[in-house]
């Protein structure tokens, strides 16, 4: 049965922040219980790092032009968002999020070409879950749930295999994981 409330209530707070490496972050967080018992939430975060500007890895300053002097120029950047709600009604509870973050790397992880910007890597994740739980008479219980979760993994590693530091030649490794999950649950005690 719905939760009875003789007043709403909101809440809201944010916040901003600015550093070195051309970085930005800010969340916000919402919030509200109704009168009629409905409650809900919502929530959110996002950075944005440009990271440092020019990378210098001293093996790769080599003298060969490709490896522009052991200088990674623009690559260290990340990015990433989050995103959560939830809703609340008497005994049913729906949550859900959603989450991403792309990394470029500077340097030739995995023995990857240097300085190249098509090294990448992305995580997605997800999920949402609903759930009912109610307390009886006579000291027992039931909870009943049913969810999905998602996490998707993107990669791009370029390799010169032939040494010939042509980018048109170059191979992609493409790296990939996908997992999609459905799930149920009942507890009575």
């Amino acid at each position: 049965s719905p939760r009875s409330s003789t007043s709403s209530a909101a809440t809201a707070e944010a916040s901003v922040e600015a550093g070195g490496y051309a970085t930005y972050k800010g969340r916000f967080t919402l919030g509200h219980q109704f009168t009629n018992g409905l409650e809900m939430m919502f929530s959110g975060s996002l950075l944005e790092s440009g990271g440092i500007r020019h990378y210098n890895h001293a093996a790769h300053d080599d003298g060969n032009p490709a490896h522009n002097g052991g200088g990674a120029d623009n690559l260290d950047y990340e990015r990433a968002h989050s995103f959560f709600a939830k809703f609340s009604y008497g005994d049913f509870t729906l949550e859900g999020a959603y989450n991403s973050r792309e990394k470029a790397a500077p340097l030739a992880a995995y023995d990857t070409s240097f300085n190249d910007p098509r090294f990448q890597t992305i995580v997605d994740q997800a999920f949402v879950d609903l759930k009912f739980a109610r307390q009886f008479e006579h000291d027992w219980s039931l909870m009943a749930r049913a969810s999905y979760h998602q996490y998707i993994y993107d990669a791009v590693q370029p390799y010169d295999y032939d040494g010939a530091e042509n980018p048109a030649d170059f191979v992609e490794n493409i790296d990939l994981a996908r997992s999609r999950v459905l799930g149920a649950e009942v507890q009575v005690s």
